[in-house]
């Protein structure tokens, strides 16, 4: 008899936490069954406020964010990034308020959420190939309707950007915030993106007015070829951060990088500023770069790897994976690791 109550009760006890999980669940499904059915408010600079059905908005969302030429597993993994993304920022909203015209939701700015285009607008980029792209964008969108990305039940911040370059890049490094599926990791899917490389001159007058700094051209052409740390393409390291072991008082150097490769620190005159800063400051593609000071100290080229900030999915990346034969599944795990796909409806 003993024994037959215990199997009871742990019957019981099991069928007990299966229902809170079904609650649980169907809370949160609620949730976003409410966001889903809720109009997007975008507002476009020269036109004005729309109100959109969420994946009619994101038809626009995709085709501007990636191009229409890619596998179509990408261009899923993109439709079902960008759905993650806005709905989160329509939770956002929700509880901060607005801080767009006429209280939109988003804009068409990339800056500002994500890049969108109007029909219009897709006729006029994709010219003969609109009736093609069209489709094949609506596919990605409809195929994956009402699907999300979740970490612990809540719907994740579904970060993606143009080319990661050797190694994605850590949140914490460039938002300052941590989260367990925006880490660094290799990535070896995208070395076929046309931004993988690039490399941009500025002189040091811009340098130097961009940073509050004055530096001796002289000691510039004396520190030029200076080494600026382990060769990105081939690290010798993997995911481990590197600190300059160079002594010498170069006006310009490289301190640190972070586990990604990315350049954490840097030198410039008596001033130490943040990689980040230099990306943006300068208009770099991205914080994993080199520099070279020319032979007569008057100007200094940055040569850059990847394209964007790095965190979470490259888009070039998915547009690689889906071409060794990956499925969006596969590449949304990969980029988004630990969350789990559902679909919200």
């Amino acid at each position: 008899m003993d024994k037959r109550n215990a199997v009871l009760t742990a019957v019981w006890f099991a069928v007990g936490v299966l229902l809170i999980c079904c609650i649980v669940l169907a809370v949160g499904t609620k949730k976003e069954r409410a966001l889903l059915d809720r109009k997007v408010r975008l507002y476009v600079y020269g036109k004005g406020l729309l109100e959109l059905d969420l994946e009619e908005y994101l038809v626009g969302v995709v085709a501007a964010e990636m191009p229409a030429s890619f596998h179509a597993e990408a261009l899923k993994s993109q439709a079902v990034a960008a759905r993650t993304y806005t709905l989160k920022r329509l939770e956002r909203i929700a509880r901060t308020g607005s801080p767009y015209p006429e209280n939109a939701d988003i804009t068409n700015l990339p800056q500002e959420g994500q890049a969108w285009l109007s029909e219009d607008e897709r006729k006029q980029k994709w010219q003969d190939d609109f009736a093609q792209y069209e489709k094949k964008i609506r596919d990605a969108v409809y195929s994956t309707k009402g699907e999300v990305l979740v970490y612990d039940g809540a719907l994740i911040e579904a970060l993606y950007y143009s080319t990661a370059g050797p190694y994605t890049e850590d949140s914490t490094a460039v938002f300052g915030a941590y989260y367990p599926y925006l880490k660094a990791k290799p990535n070896p899917y995208d070395k076929h993106s046309p931004r993988y490389t690039d490399a941009k001159t500025v002189s040091i007058a811009e340098l130097e007015k961009a940073f509050g700094v004055s530096l001796d051209v002289k000691n510039l052409v004396l520190a030029r070829n200076l080494p600026q740390g382990p060769e990105v393409f081939a690290a010798a390291t993997l995911l481990e951060p590197w600190s300059n072991p160079d002594p010498t008082a170069s006006p310009i150097k490289i301190l640190s990088r972070n586990r990604s490769g990315r350049v954490e620190l840097v030198q410039i005159g008596s001033t130490v500023v943040r990689g980040v800063d230099v990306r943006t400051k300068l208009g770099l593609r991205s914080t994993n770069f080199t520099f070279e000071v020319s032979a007569n100290g008057n100007y200094i080229t940055f040569q850059t790897v990847g394209f964007g900030h790095g965190v979470g999915m490259s888009q070039y990346g998915a547009d690689g994976m889906a071409k060794e034969g990956f499925d969006y599944k596969e590449i949304l795990s990969f980029y988004y690791p630990g969350t789990q796909l559902v679909l919200a409806r």
